[in-house]
């Protein structure tokens, strides 16, 4: 996870590096150096969520269940 130094924006890199079958890996992933008063959209939705929920809380990030699934999220600050 990499944050803008004014906190801005930050981008979430998650690689699910094993799979051991089934439909899909769903994963809580807590964020760090977010500011927990201000909010940040999720790119690409309409998902609104506080920096502190997004610390204390996390958010969930699901994958293929394959080898080597990943994805990135990009948090902007409203």
């Amino acid at each position: 996870m990499i944050v803008a130094k004014d906190k801005s924006e930050a981008l979430v890199t998650y690689v699910n590096i094993s799979s051991q079958g089934g439909d899909a890996v769903v994963n809580k992933v807590r964020l760090k150096g977010l500011d927990p008063m201000a909010f940040y959209r999720i790119d690409g939705s309409e998902i609104v969520v506080s920096g502190q929920m997004l610390m204390e809380s996390g958010m969930y990030v699901e994958l293929p269940h394959v080898d080597y699934a990943s994805t990135m999220v990009h948090l902007t600050r409203l």
